[in-house]
């Protein structure tokens, strides 16, 4: 339970008398180090891991001695070396039992190597057991002692006392290990259930065209768009695309830059009761090409500007949205029927293998996750956004959804300026901007560009949400300079699990802090640190963090392996879970905390990118005979993506030198 790896190795120390074969030539009465390593990743039940254990050790004390084990402290967040000192006989009728007994008074604990983290130490006498146990040093996982001690002596009472408890697996022990107050807290933390609010993710807006038809929905750099005018625009979509025969379960693409017809075209597309499929404008045609082919996409909505850049093929049918006549006042959307467990959008995400994955969003995960944050913070028809994220990243669902569903207004910065803080500075004067929602990195630079000024912007921005990567710890004290009253928080999740899943108010920051905790699951959703064998880690143990409950996507459009291999049923609960691939660990106050990815993926202004993505096309160039991808930088420094090529004759082909950033190595392939 308290390994991250289910392989793993312990040093045990025992006393070379006892064994043979490492007493020739030396001094009976020393004791010796055995390296022993284990592989649990197999759900074994106890007995049979018991047994391997103990020929383990047989074999190992008929080996010749050894270098002792080095340990590896390269980690020590997630790394702990465990050292076991032996007082207990190989056997019952062990000849030297008598002779260790009476050793029990005069061992004391070991000084065991500068980076052993944990001792323990066994001795028998009669029919007693007992186990010490010892903290050799301070370590970064918040080692609980009483927590391993307890464990182990409920594990021995388990098996002393409960014949089955011999044919538990690892998961199933460790539900029965967690120590009670640990176990108690994480039911308590995940009892997130509440009703589900009813409807589709654009039910809000209908809701609040009738409230209000007048109210500003959208405000662009060319025009503003009423509530009345938006809708007359998505329903006149609707009609188009049902005109096409498009329906519920069925993708249509939306290509075009930024701007209020990209929100008309969302809508618009749920009212025919298909689903929206995003795409960059500055993805390169092959990729807008492999998208639309694999998406199966019905149709492709732009614009009538975009249409004449020539990036729009003509493989499917096109709609100009800014074309379209308005539908009347009064006119309603085509009749469709649809379920709330029917998509609302896919988002197609890096794929390790350098495929993408279509990331399959219902309504009822994602309209659950506005609901939850607008009644959490209070949004209200007086609120407007900044709406600086791309549609293909889902912040931009709440920024459009959210706010719509509360009444409010989405101010859409100029497309050529999305990445001006000094335009983002003059709407938020101009347009009195109340939530700001975006990556750390948007708000950092935000925040620098109004210090820089001394301007104070907290007299309109009162909600700060920050998402998609780390957060710098001295960021929160750098917003409250410039916003005294904005409230801050941090929200995580994943775009598999409708938008965010967890969230964290920051209040004061604990100067010990490493990073910013992760937080608490959001409502009729849950968040678990798992081992590999599915158990729950206890408090301070690194482990893989998995999201349950509503918000969970459907699965990977057209992909049932990869649906499989990432969504999962806990063996013991029976839960769908999603494998975030994300490390984590409790903290003794419950709150989770984020330690970063396991595997090769790694998120860069709070884009997710597969390494494999990148290295692929690379690697496919007839010039390159290996490439690999790695990410330099911190957060403070700017996190940017390195490639190392192995080019075929010596020589870098002038192409693959150019591609020094992912967004270069996507157009170049």
């Amino acid at each position: 339970m308290w390994s991250t790896d289910p392989a793993f190795a312990v040093k045990l120390s025992v006393n070379e008398r006892r064994f043979p074969a490492r007493c020739a030539g030396g001094t009976p009465d020393v004791r010796a180090t055995i390296g022993l390593t284990f592989d649990h990743r197999e759900a074994a039940p106890f007995l049979r891991r018991a047994v391997a254990v103990q020929r383990a050790l047989d074999e190992a004390c008929a080996q010749p001695p050894r270098e002792p084990i080095a340990q590896d402290t390269s980690n020590p967040a997630h790394a702990l070396s465990v050292a076991f000192l032996s007082g207990l006989p190989r056997t019952v009728d062990d000849e030297d039992h008598a002779s260790a007994q009476s050793e029990r008074s005069e061992m004391e604990m070991p000084h065991p190597d500068p980076g052993c983290g944990l001792v323990v130490a066994a001795h028998a006498e009669d029919d007693d057991l007992e186990i010490k146990f010892e903290q050799a040093r301070e370590t970064d996982a918040e080692l609980s002692v009483d927590g391993i001690a307890g464990a182990t002596r409920r594990l021995l009472e388990d098996l002393t006392t409960r014949e089955e408890a011999w044919r538990c697996t690892q998961a199933e022990n460790g539900f029965r290990l967690l120590p009670d107050a640990q176990a108690q807290r994480r039911v308590q933390v995940n009892a997130t259930a509440a009703p589900l609010p009813e409807g589709f993710l654009f039910s809000g807006f209908l809701r609040q065209l009738h409230l209000d038809r007048d109210a500003p929905a959208v405000i662009a750099p060319e025009r503003v768009l009423t509530y009345g005018e938006l809708y007359s625009q998505a329903c006149a979509l609707a009609h188009e695309l049902r005109a096409l025969a498009v329906g519920p379960n069925e993708l249509v693409a939306i290509l075009m830059p930024k701007g209020w017809e990209q929100i008309a075209a969302a809508i618009g597309i749920q009212l025919a009761g298909a689903a929206y499929l995003p795409l960059d404008v500055d993805l390169p045609s092959e990729r807008v090409r492999f998208l639309l082919e694999h998406g199966e996409a019905c149709a492709i909505v732009t614009t009538a500007s975009h249409r004449g850049s020539g990036q729009v093929p003509s493989c499917r049918p096109v709609i100009e949205i800014d074309r379209l006549e308005p539908a009347p006042v009064g006119d309603a959307p085509p009749v469709v029927k649809l379920s709330a467990n029917d998509l609302a959008y896919v988002i197609f995400t890096s794929g390790s293998t350098g495929t993408p994955k279509g990331v399959m969003i219902d309504h009822q995960g994602a309209w659950n996750t506005v609901v939850d944050i607008n009644n959490r913070f209070g949004v209200t028809s007086s609120d407007r956004v900044l709406a600086l994220s791309r549609l293909s990243f889902d912040l931009s669902a709440y920024d459009i959804f959210g706010l719509l569903a509360a009444g409010g207004t989405i101010v859409i910065p100029d497309a050529k300026r999305v990445n001006d803080p000094a335009h983002w500075a003059e709407l938020r004067r101009r347009h009195g901007i109340t939530i700001w929602n975006s990556v750390p990195a948007l708000m950092q630079l935000f925040t620098e560009f109004a210090s820089s000024r001394r301007e104070i912007v907290g007299d309109s921005l009162r909600l700060v949400l920050m998402s998609g990567d780390w957060i710098p710890i001295s960021l929160p004290e750098q917003i409250r300079r410039v916003m005294p009253r904005g409230e801050i928080v941090s929200l995580g999740g994943a775009t598999e699990a409708s938008i965010w899943s967890i969230l964290y108010p920051i209040r004061e920051v604990d100067p010990a802090w490493t990073s910013v905790p992760y937080g608490r699951p959001m409502l009729n959703q849950t968040f678990q640190v798992l081992h590999p064998n599915l158990a729950p880690c206890p408090d301070g143990v690194a482990g893989e963090l998995y999201i349950g409950g509503v918000g969970l996507a459907r699965g990977y459009w057209k992909d049932p392996e990869k649906t499989a291999a990432q969504f999962v049923t806990h063996p013991h609960t029976g839960e769908r879970l999603y494998r975030t691939g994300d490390l984590g660990r409790h903290r003794p106050d419950v709150e989770i905390e984020f330690l970063g990815r396991e595997d090769f993926q790694v998120k860069i202004h709070g884009f997710r990118i597969e390494l494999g993505e990148v290295e692929a096309p690379l690697a496919a160039h007839p010039d390159v005979r290996r490439a690999v991808i790695v990410a330099k930088g911190t957060v403070a420094t700017g996190r940017h993506l390195v490639a190392y090529v192995a080019p075929v004759d010596g020589v870098i082909p002038d192409q693959i030198r150019c591609a020094t950033s992912y967004r270069n190595v996507c157009r170049n392939t």
